[in-house]
């Protein structure tokens, strides 16, 4: 997904960034990785990203925060 806003959480509501923090944190703890910094760093962009393009649901959020994981490991061969 192409990064095509600069990050500022003050342009998003309180609950928008409610959402995307329920959604990151979720996915997160389904995380085993000690290593995973650069995909959390990664899996932030991509849900604040996605708010940014209208996404204002937290399952929606979920599930496409889930997908972006699970993508990233299948590129990197760490799927299991």
């Amino acid at each position: 997904m192409a990064d095509h806003h600069s990050l500022h959480t003050h342009d998003l509501g309180p609950s928008v960034t409610s959402a995307a923090g329920a959604a990151y944190d979720s996915v997160l703890q389904s995380l085993e990785s000690e290593g995973a910094g650069v995909l959390r760093y990664s899996l932030a962009r991509h849900l604040l990203n996605a708010a940014f393009e209208g996404e204002r649901d937290s399952d929606r959020l979920h599930e496409r925060a889930a997908a972006f994981v699970r993508n990233c490991l299948v590129r990197t061969g760490l799927a299991a």
